[in-house]
């Protein structure tokens, strides 16, 4: 067993490993939150937290940034995280009304059981 690699491996892993658990979190309180308000399961939830991201992506690669692009100095890294942010919720939001508008609301209107969403 390669124990140096461990160590040195160490902390990138706990990050990677705290970054992922944070995600699958708020998956979970989205899940947890949108139930305990409309008693309705929503199985396509995750969709929406895709929507933001690949809005995120998109406008990076709108700005010229993509995998490949070096990132130099901390006023770079803030505006690609400031317009990453500010498209994902423009996103997420506009896909989460839409859902609302088209799935919700007529489920509501039936007074559908929770399992029908």
């Amino acid at each position: 067993m390669d124990f140096d690699g461990l160590l040195r491996d160490f902390p990138d892993l706990t990050i990677t490993g705290l970054e992922q658990g944070a995600i699958y979190a708020l998956v979970a309180l989205g899940y947890t939150l949108v139930y305990g308000v409309l008693r309705l399961i929503n199985f396509a939830h995750s969709e929406v937290f895709m929507i933001g991201t690949i809005a995120a992506m998109g406008v990076w690669q709108a700005l010229g940034y993509d995998q490949n692009s070096a990132i130099n100095g901390f006023g770079m890294v803030m505006w690609l995280l400031i317009t990453g942010l500010i498209a994902a919720v423009i996103g997420s939001t506009a896909t989460a009304v839409v859902v609302e508008r088209v799935a919700y609301r007529p489920l509501r209107r039936r007074n559908a059981p929770p399992w029908r969403s």
